[in-house]
């Protein structure tokens, strides 16, 4: 049976109808579960401009599914699962978005290419208008997902790709509209409103490198590259030539003849001489090592800067990371407590300082005889201090500008929002740094947050130097203080502890970071603890004669001090009191398990743990530790916040991450410390001990 023409027609009338109606039903809803769709749906709330029209070309273009405006949708973030394990991220893909008007022909097979074509409208292939990245910042206040009292915890970030003629100013007006109207249903699932933080348009006009600090980074890094390039040159075609003719001088002249004087240079050759990246690099790779010297120190200071590195490695990951809530799973596991404990780490580098300083200055005395001292030496105490000041100043000043400069274009172009922010802290508190006082303030305004322990070693020096000159005056009257001030702080730990309810767990340090973590009172302990081991070992000559049974003993002891506080807070069920009372000695403790390696493997009781230790392979990594810390964590920042993508913390793939990290920290730490560290330690010298005559 056929139906009438005009009931035929009117049906087809009818269908159409109902087709546009479900069209135009799925077009409005595409702005509820696409950001960027949302965009274009809000478009007529701008003036008359180029963005808007853009806009609403973008709009058409997807409800009509053209392909170019369909590679615009598919390079903005959308919504992404893992919201209730931490994943704040909605990236978006920047490189595909900024190549979507590159009319280049992909370099593949022409035949392929062309049986693509067939099935592409080659004229809707690309965009009607340049395009550009931006990203959104919102905060969110959903209860659904746990916070860690880390700094922008509540902060989701949108990449975007839309139209170059739209401003952050146009867009934010649009985004104030979408979140006011509760237009994306994400919002509704996760029980959270959302409200506008900031827009990026991810344009650099590099105002930043204007700043004074900045310029002055510049110049000293240029001038420093190029006197490493000028000194090299001299020392290799010039220095270097009159050293081999010197010697074959002394190979001619007859035994019983006095051997010709040696040239010395001027002041303007050993100017050069400091910045040779020949020489330099001699010294680093130097494995010679005195008869005096201790030599499992170099292992221990290896072994913790690579812990140090493993906790920076998802520390100075966190901001971009989309898995925060599986970190705190792993951090309750066993094997975990080696991460979540690693600030003791950082302990064993203030027992090995404090064990040198003392084991240095007791070595010049005991077995020697006594000079009189009758007052204490206030101008050679001024000057041991300065002399550190020179040792650990100008890398580590040189970085807090490196550091400004990163974060100048980071923070314009990034995709990501740091926590650590170098240009704005840096920027305003750049003088506590250069005083050595940083520890003293709130954590969230540290100018480089690592830099506290530079702060707290050079106080710990001053500190341990003063209780060492003063010993050469008041022996007992420098004993008593130093007990004081290593029994004294302990108990303020035990009470600061108890009185904040803190049980050790990490999001309760990172909260009160300034109270239980970076002060001095908090980490004197292994220093000091160093310092006595030091004076004992002196006293001891170096040797421990106790029979086999009494070895054992003080190895259980000693490795029990140490595994007793690595692993003592597994699962955290104690009391406050048993928790005060672990934050009141745990580092004490673990200064003396440290000391006790160093001690049994100084007098050749350890086996193979101290030639393990004692290993001159270690040396150059070993000597280029301080440089290596100070940058290590700038570039895992760097790394994570140029990144296109989030970091997603995997067991494999981090090890994997963490060991690269590693590789090209130590590259970079070679490079600072034959352009930085080593040539102004010996510019000292030249400048402050002047050259020595020879006598005839």
């Amino acid at each position: 049976m056929t139906l009438p023409k005009n009931v035929k027609n009117l049906c087809l009338l009818f269908y159409g109808l109902l087709l546009c109606i479900f069209v135009k039903a799925q077009s409005n809803n595409l702005e509820k579960y696409l950001p960027a769709y949302a965009v274009t749906f809000y478009a007529d709330i701008l003036k008359n401009s180029s963005c808007k029209s853009d806009l609403e070309l973008l709009r058409i273009g997807v409800d009509k599914k053209i392909l170019w405006s369909l590679k615009v949708l598919d390079a903005s973030g959308e919504p992404r699962p893992g919201f209730f394990y931490g994943n704040n991220f909605w990236p978006g893909i920047k490189s595909q978005c900024l190549d979507l008007r590159n009319t280049d022909p992909l370099e593949i097979d022409p035949e392929f290419l062309k049986n693509i074509s067939k099935y592409r409208n080659i004229e809707e292939e690309f965009p009607p208008f340049d395009l550009n990245y931006f990203v959104v910042f919102f905060l969110h206040n959903s209860t659904q997902q746990y916070q860690f009292h880390f700094k922008y915890d509540d902060l989701l970030s949108l990449g975007l790709c839309l139209p170059a003629s739209c401003s952050p100013k146009e867009l934010n007006g649009i985004f104030e509209k979408i979140f006011e109207s509760r237009t994306l249903t994400i919002g509704s699932l996760h029980s959270t409103d959302y409200r506008l933080y900031e827009i990026r348009d991810g344009k650099d006009d590099h105002q930043w490198l204007l700043d004074w600090k900045i310029i002055t980074t510049g110049i000293v890094l240029i001038l420093s590259i190029l006197l490493a390039v000028i000194g090299t040159v001299y020392d290799c075609i010039i220095h270097q030539k009159r050293l081999g003719s010197t010697e074959s001088s002394k190979d001619v002249v007859d035994n019983t003849s006095p051997a010709p004087e040696a040239r010395q240079p001027g002041t303007l050759e050993r100017f050069l001489l400091c910045f040779s990246v020949f020489i330099n690099t001699k010294s680093i790779f130097n494995t010679d090592s005195s008869k005096d010297s201790v030599t499992a120190i170099v292992g221990l200071r290896l072994l913790g800067m690579i812990w140090i590195f493993f906790i920076h490695t998802v520390f100075y990951t966190n901001d971009g990371l989309d898995n925060r809530l599986t970190v705190w799973k792993l951090s309750a596991e066993l094997a975990s407590q080696i991460l979540t404990n690693g600030s003791l780490a950082v302990d064993t580098f203030f027992c090995i300082s404090g064990f040198l300083i003392s084991w240095s200055f007791f070595g010049k005395r005991i077995g020697q005889e006594p000079k009189p001292v009758r007052r204490f030496p206030w101008l050679g105490y001024l000057s041991l201090v300065f002399n550190r000041v020179l040792r650990l100043g100008p890398v580590y000043f040189v970085i807090i500008g490196v550091a400004q400069i990163i974060f100048g274009m980071i923070n314009k172009t990034s995709a990501f929002i740091a926590a650590e922010d170098p240009y704005y802290y840096c920027g305003n508190y750049w003088w506590r740094n250069v005083l050595f006082i940083n520890n003293l303030f709130v954590w969230d305004e540290l100018c480089l947050s690592w830099s506290w322990y530079i702060a707290n070693d050079m106080q710990f020096y001053m500190i341990g130097t003063f209780l060492l000159l003063l010993s050469d005056v008041y022996f007992y009257t420098s004993a008593a203080l130093l007990l004081v001030l290593l029994t004294v702080p302990a108990i303020i730990n035990g009470f600061t502890s108890y009185a904040y309810e803190y049980i050790n767990t990490i999001d309760q340090m990172w909260s009160i970071m300034n109270v239980v973590y970076t002060p001095p009172w908090i980490r004197i302990g292994p220093y000091l603890i160093g310092m006595i081991t030091g004076y004992i070992l002196r006293r001891m000559k170096g040797k421990l004669n106790v029979s086999r049974k009494t070895l054992c003993l003080l190895w259980i002891a000693g490795s029990l001090c140490s595994i007793v506080i690595l692993f003592g807070l597994y699962r955290k069920n104690f009391s406050l009191v048993s928790a005060a009372f672990y934050v009141a000695v745990s580092k004490i403790v673990w200064g003396i398990g440290i000391s006790w390696i160093i001690v049994a493997c100084h007098t050749n009781n350890a086996g193979f743990i101290g030639k393990i230790l004692s290993l001159k392979l270690w040396i150059p990594l070993s000597r280029m530790t301080y440089c290596a810390y100070l940058i290590n964590p700038l570039i895992t920042i760097t790394i994570a916040m140029i990144s296109e993508t989030t970091t997603h913390l995997d067991v494999i793939p981090s090890v994997v991450q963490f060991l690269g990290l590693t590789v090209f920290t130590f590259l970079c730490a070679y490079f600072m410390s034959v352009i930085l560290e080593i040539p102004y330690l010996l510019l000292a010298q030249v400048l402050f001990k002047p050259k020595k005559r020879n006598k005839n």
